[in-house]
């Protein structure tokens, strides 16, 4: 197979010469007026699940997770986390057990999935920071169940998302970052002696900045300036135009550098489905014609998001003023330094079309994210881009696209 296109980070029009799985030439060729883009696969470290399943529920099936999968894989994410929103133990078990028969049984899997996400159960009980996570399974640490989710899954537990406001959160941080996980601060009331307290810890993430929170906080002395100032904490980020607003994430993006960002999608069990109410676990959600994901009884309670990364990466790039060089890292090697990964999906720290590495990439048409009448003062008139995907190769072969 042979594709043409140009280069995202350098413009340069080249050639793709991919025999087997992988990557066998890379040419240059004389420029075109109407190229598409090459760019490499995305790193998503936060998806619920998809297709009306849920990657936490005490009955999703192997079958089920492989759906999500596909459809994941099919938006141009080649690498990410299944997360777990906040649920009891057993649903823990029975997720971790389901992810590892899915490995077994669907070997094809085995790179796209970086490691496990645990969004809770370690979080505020408290309206608000809770956001829509079951208030009745919001519970203090636990380090017997995380040892056991870690045994099970051979070491996958990647990433846990707490509150560092229970007894003992300094010491169980220490415990987390000792079994190799990551910890990030989210979903919490902390003050902000506690928030810069777990980052000394060892707290290196603050889970999608600016959401989970009070609809009114102190003026000066909050959980979210403590998150957004301490250069010490990575700061995830949604930016899928419902959950924080224009403004909202300039000031994230100039506030924290675009080297302390991660882009994630938060994707909803519910996402890919149309608009239309659905049960949720012990919620009910309701997907609304603008693509906005809400409890069905609150309208204004977000949960989760239906649109995929690649949508929020093109909000970033209309919001900031950026180019596709600039926010690709988001997307890609900054999640993946952050979990200590290769630099991008083929293995490699360097560039993603090596020679003789895996052939992982997407060649795609880029439709702009447009800022309503009033810039960045308008989160009513946001119009969201997209990545129109031509073709998504990932190991050689042509994946379903999933727009």
């Amino acid at each position: 197979m042979e594709y043409v296109a140009k280069r995202y980070d350098t413009g340069e029009p080249v050639k793709i010469t991919v025999r087997g799985k992988k990557v066998q030439k890379v040419s240059p060729v004389p420029a075109g007026d109407d190229l598409p883009i090459v760019a490499p696969g995305l790193f998503d470290i936060q998806i619920n699940g998809g297709l009306g399943s849920d990657f936490s529920s005490e009955t999703i099936t192997v079958e089920q997770a492989a759906e999500v999968f596909r459809q994941v894989i099919g938006t141009g994410v080649f690498r990410f986390c299944p997360t777990f929103i906040t649920n009891s133990a057993e649903a823990y078990r029975h997720g971790v057990l389901t992810l590892m028969e899915l490995l077994e049984t669907y070997p094809e899997f085995q790179p796209a999935m970086a490691g496990i996400h645990l969004e809770g159960p370690f979080i505020a009980n408290e309206t608000g920071p809770r956001g829509s996570h079951p208030p009745k399974y919001c519970v203090p640490y636990n380090l017997e169940l995380i040892e056991e989710l870690q045994r099970i899954s051979c070491g996958r537990i990647r990433i846990v998302t707490l509150s560092p406001t229970y007894d003992g959160a300094a010491e169980f941080i220490g415990q987390l970052t000792a079994l190799g996980i990551l910890t990030a601060t989210g979903h919490t009331n902390a003050s902000p002696n506690q928030i810069s307290e777990a980052a000394a810890a060892g707290a290196r993430l603050a889970t999608h900045l600016g959401n989970a929170t009070h609809h009114e906080i102190p003026k000066w002395g909050n959980y979210f300036f403590a998150q957004l100032t301490d250069d010490r904490l990575t700061a995830s980020m949604i930016a899928d135009g419902f959950h924080l607003s224009p403004m909202m994430m300039r000031t994230i993006l100039r506030t924290k550098g675009l080297e302390r960002i991660v882009l994630i999608s938060d994707q909803a069990d519910v996402a890919g489905l149309p608009p239309g109410k659905y049960k949720s676990g012990p919620c009910a959600l309701e997907i609304l014609e603008s693509g906005k994901i809400t409890l069905a009884a609150n309208n204004y309670l977000l949960a989760g998001a239906s649109y995929p990364l690649a949508r929020d990466l093109c909000n970033v790039m209309a919001v900031a003023g950026l180019s596709l060089a600039e926010v690709f890292p988001l997307c890609t090697t900054h999640p993946a330094a952050l979990l200590g990964e290769p630099a991008f999906s083929n293995g490699d720290d360097a560039d993603f079309l090596a020679v003789g590495k895996p052939a992982d990439f997407l060649i795609f048409r880029h439709e702009p994210s447009r800022l309503g009448p009033m810039g960045i003062s308008d989160s009513e008139n946001l119009s969201v881009g997209r990545l129109r995907f031509e073709a998504i190769v990932r190991r050689g072969a042509e994946e379903a696209i999933f727009q």
